[in-house]
């Protein structure tokens, strides 16, 4: 089982770690093939408590949707998007 994984093939995970601030963890993705697309980030190891899109020097933004192993992400085409995930 993969520690995290992405379910679109052109949604690239660039980055997973502790935020800048020590508050969560950020996701960071890239869309690669010029489409806006939604994507489901899976992490089966993390219970996320809260999901909240960010901006690139990670301030909080908007709300994300999520469950307790997934967030989705809108990116836009070739666009990147950070979330920052809060764990229980």
């Amino acid at each position: 089982m993969s520690f995290c994984s992405v379910d679109k093939p052109n949604v690239l995970l660039t980055t997973l770690k502790q935020a800048e601030d020590g508050n969560g963890i950020i996701i960071r993705l890239i869309e690669t093939q010029g489409k806006e697309t939604t994507a489901s980030v899976t992490l089966p190891h993390i219970a996320v408590a809260e999901a909240i899109v960010t901006n690139l020097v990670e301030e909080n933004e908007d709300q994300a949707i999520f469950t307790e192993h997934e967030v989705q992400v809108n990116l836009r085409a070739f666009g990147i998007t950070t979330v920052r995930i809060q764990t229980e």
